[in-house]
Formats: C-alpha cells, structure tokens, sequence
C-alpha cells in the first residue's frame, strides 16, 4: 500500500500530483466553536479561511473558502462559502476531469437552537458545478432536523427533513 493510495491505499486517493494546503482561523471566547449545540454563558465567535492547489496530472484545481461560526447562549448561526477552479492541464497521458476551464462554487447558512441536549437546526445549501452554464448540475437544499446530543456528543439520535428546490 502507497500513502497517496494509487493503486488503492488506505488514506489516499489515485492522484498521482502534489496538494498543497493551507488554513487560518481566528477564536474569540472559551466554548468550542467546533461544536453547533449546547448552551455557552458568553458569546463565541469563529472565523477560518483556506486555499489549496491540487496538481493531478491531467486537470489543475485551485480552490479556496471561508466559514464563520457565532454561538451566543443557545444560538448557533453557521454559514460556509467554497470556490474551485478547476483547468484542464495535459490530456496526454491520463482524462482531465473537466474539458474547458470550469467554475465551481457552494456556500450554506445554517440556525440552530439547543434547549439542554436538544438541538433543532434549519440548513440552506447550494451547489453550482459549473457557474458558466445555467441549470446544469445545479442543486439547492434546506434541511430541517432535531438532534439529542447524549454522553457529551459520544451518542447522537436526530431525525430530519431535507428537500431538494
């Protein structure tokens, strides 16, 4: 088994380039802000961005993003935004992923509210795969659900509602 995982590893993929990534993030309280539910006695606030270049051999994929997080009481408010340019490089030896130079981006905003270990939360989510072609691979969803955080998040029961617009 080869760490990159060609031709089937355990923790990597059939890329045979180099990734490079990076991440920065800025943390303003002393609750988690990794964490959506459960109550904190003062507000928290956390902010990340990130970029990565993917070199594969037949397709280049620059992408980059951001999220914030801000928890006051039982409040949750979540929202995430990600773009990816994605170029055809060398159609030579192996298939790009893409034919032309291709736009992609998703972004979601989410509201939660946790009563003890009870969190009931509404999602909003978009997909474009293609921000140069209208309607094509295009998807958006809300998702409602109630979640029971047990055994400090070690066990989770929740249902939810998604739908597809």
């Amino acid at each position: 088994i080869q760490w990159d995982g060609y031709p089937g590893g355990l923790y990597g993929d059939d890329n045979l380039g180099k990734l490079v990534a990076a991440r920065a993030e800025y943390t303003y309280g002393t609750a988690s802000t990794y964490r959506t539910f459960g109550q904190v006695d003062s507000p928290t606030i956390g902010v990340g961005g990130d970029v990565y270049l993917d070199s594969d051999i037949a397709t280049s994929t620059l992408g980059y993003g951001g999220d914030v997080i801000v928890r006051a009481s039982g409040l949750t408010l979540l929202a995430e935004f990600r773009m990816a340019e994605l170029s055809p490089t060398n159609d030579d030896i192996d298939d790009p992923a893409v034919l032309s130079d291709t736009s992609r981006m998703g972004y979601l905003g989410q509201v939660g509210y946790s009563i003890s270990d009870v969190e009931v939360a509404v999602r909003y989510s978009t997909f474009d795969d293609n921000r140069d072609q209208d309607d094509v691979g295009d998807v958006s969803e809300v998702t409602t659900g109630v979640t029971w955080h047990g055994m400090d998040d070690k066990v989770r029961v929740g249902l939810k509602r998604r739908g597809v617009l």
